[in-house]
């Protein structure tokens, strides 16, 4: 007889214990696949938001007018911007604007 009272009691476990313990792994191992696919694909779409601004920099000429609007400046002004820094901070603003503005188009980035 207690070879069927051995199936009965482990179907009883698995009843009590064994659906909420694969339920609760099920649920974790769903939500660590939706993490990662989410991880992914804003990496993917940063990427993408990188190449599009270096395309539209290099389309719309916007280094080669800075250039030549540098050019139109005399010596002694270009040397104390140059000191302090304003090339690169007119680099680092124009980049971080078009950034912006193309992270609008990623999912899960921006709102």
């Amino acid at each position: 007889m207690d070879w069927l009272l051995v199936p009965v009691t482990q179907l009883i476990d698995f009843i009590t214990n064994g659906i909420y313990d694969f339920t609760i792994e099920s649920f974790q191992f769903l939500m660590l696949k939706i993490t990662l696919f989410t991880i992914d694909t804003v990496i993917f779409f940063i990427s993408l938001a990188w190449d599009l601004m270096k395309v539209i920099l290099n389309q719309v000429g916007i280094t080669n007018a800075l250039s030549s609007a540098w050019s139109y400046l005399d010596s002694g002004m270009l040397s104390t911007l140059t000191f302090f820094g304003i090339p690169d901070l007119i680099n680092i603003i124009t980049t971080a604007f078009l950034t912006k503005f193309l992270f609008k188009f990623i999912p899960f980035i921006g709102k």
